[in-house]
């Protein structure tokens, strides 16, 4: 069996109302599209789950436990799609600040976006020379996840909460969509991009 991390609401159920049971094994028939019913969907790091359930679960009050899986289907490293699934333990949530979703959304597109005006905004920020909403707005680049990095931080500096955590993560969901594209011509993309990897140093250094 795969350990994996799982969110649910207070009473645990999951996004689509399925009912958990500490202990009890759940299953499903592995039909239709990984976002559908027919998956069980989990994560494979706590910090993930907490970091993607804006635009992901969505769950207001979230529970976080450690799971145990079957067979999984890989969603970039996003997210792991099983038919079984059993919550094991009850875990504490990872505390996640705004500055530490930023920070995670542009380590996310600094993987995969080559523009240098962009790139040289990102450091400042990183660095925390230039946080202002200003710059932040003048960032945009070429690529989806860049320019979502760079709205987390106007946001984030705008101090619209939930606007920021949305877009930082929509920017580590299009930076692992582009760097699974490049995979096809550049082996160094895939293994460069490891979201946990990511989101572990945007904690450390949050």
């Amino acid at each position: 069996m795969t350990v994996r991390y799982k969110l649910t609401d207070k009473n645990l159920r999951t996004h689509g109302g399925c009912q958990l049971v500490v202990g009890e094994w759940h299953e499903t028939d592995g039909c239709g599209h990984l976002c559908g019913p027919g998956w069980l969907h989990c994560y494979d790091a706590p910090v993930l789950s907490v970091l993607f359930n804006c635009i992901h679960a969505k769950v207001s009050t979230p529970r976080l436990f450690e799971c145990e899986t079957g067979e999984e289907v890989n969603d970039r490293g996003i997210k792991r799609g099983v038919t079984r699934m059993r919550l094991v333990r009850e875990l504490e949530i990872p505390c996640v600040t705004i500055d530490q979703r930023v920070r995670f959304a542009i380590l996310c597109a600094k993987k995969v976006c080559v523009d240098p005006k962009w790139n040289s905004w990102a450091d400042r920020w990183l660095s925390g020379a230039d946080r202002s909403k200003k710059s932040a707005e003048a960032a945009g680049a070429a690529s989806r996840a860049a320019d979502a990095a760079a709205e987390a931080a106007e946001w984030a500096a705008a101090l619209q909460l939930a606007a920021a955590e949305r877009a930082a993560a929509e920017a580590a969901e299009w930076a692992a969509e582009w760097a699974e594209a490049r995979a096809a011509w550049d082996a160094e993309a895939a293994k460069n991009f490891n979201l946990i990897d990511i989101a572990h140093q945007s904690m450390l250094e949050g």
